[in-house]
């Protein structure tokens, strides 16, 4: 059973909730509708496994992350470019404690 907004929100209430009509939700949800491309885009996502980059802390799929391993630690990545900048920033780090 639906309710009236008056038994929803009241006296007075429904006053101020009566900016929509039937006709304008039933508008709004027919240009809800979601196109092909993001019926695409959300079924990807949805069958993919993220992963945090190491880096750049970019977000990405588990199945396109490069995997690197720096002094005995296996590290994902984004990209290559991600992982290159990450080791030289591993091999000046230790540089440093040295």
């Amino acid at each position: 059973m639906v309710k009236s907004k008056k038994e929803i929100f009241g006296e007075g209430e429904e006053e101020l909730n009566d900016y929509y009509d039937q006709e304008e939700d039933e508008e709004m949800l027919e240009d809800d509708e979601m196109t092909a491309a993001e019926a695409g885009f959300m079924e990807g996502y949805e069958n993919s496994e993220l992963i945090k980059c190491r880096n750049c802390k970019k977000l990405c799929d588990l199945e396109n992350a490069i995997e690197k391993e720096i002094d005995g630690e296996t590290y994902l990545f984004c990209s290559e470019e991600c992982a290159e900048e990450f080791e030289e920033s591993q091999s000046k780090e230790g540089k440093e404690w040295t």
